[in-house]
């Protein structure tokens, strides 16, 4: 499936920085309190330059660039949370997996804790999560943002 994808950053480095290392990694390490909503990775808008420039107002107090791409979303390598029904079910036992495996119950897990747990199954077996990207959809009301991430 093709798509526009929307990158957010920081103008931070300057236009000539930025525009090289485009896009940037968002790396979730909770010790440091740097929460991402689906893990360490590199985060971008579907298709939605609204929502791209108010993450940049809100959480780049306005100084912010925002990239385009022309993006192809591959079905063998992104896990869909949005449009497949399949794998959104397959989703949903990798958090029960989560659970035997850390003995956490539900409610004390967040996303992002998940996938950073089926990360590092993944290091031991490629079929535990053969996926390279993981399509979501934002839910929350950014016209007040409270973003959290």
């Amino acid at each position: 499936m093709k798509t526009i994808a929307h990158h957010t950053c920081k103008k931070e480095g300057g236009i000539d920085y930025v525009t090289t290392n485009v896009p940037f990694f968002a790396e979730h390490n909770m010790d440091e309190e740097k929460y991402q909503f689906l893990g360490s990775g590199y985060y971008f808008w579907d298709d939605n330059i609204e929502l791209a420039k108010s993450w940049g107002k809100y959480h780049y107090n306005n100084d912010y660039h925002v990239f385009q791409f022309d993006f192809e979303i591959n079905s063998d390598i992104c896990l869909d949370l949005v449009g497949n029904r399949s794998h959104q079910k397959y989703f949903m036992d990798l958090f029960k997996i989560y659970e035997e495996q850390t003995g956490d119950k539900r409610e004390d897990w967040s996303i992002c804790q998940c996938i950073e747990f089926i990360k590092i199954l993944k290091k031991k077996s490629e079929k535990i999560f053969p996926f390279k990207m993981i399509r979501a959809i934002d839910l929350l009301n950014h016209t007040n943002s409270t973003l959290t991430d």
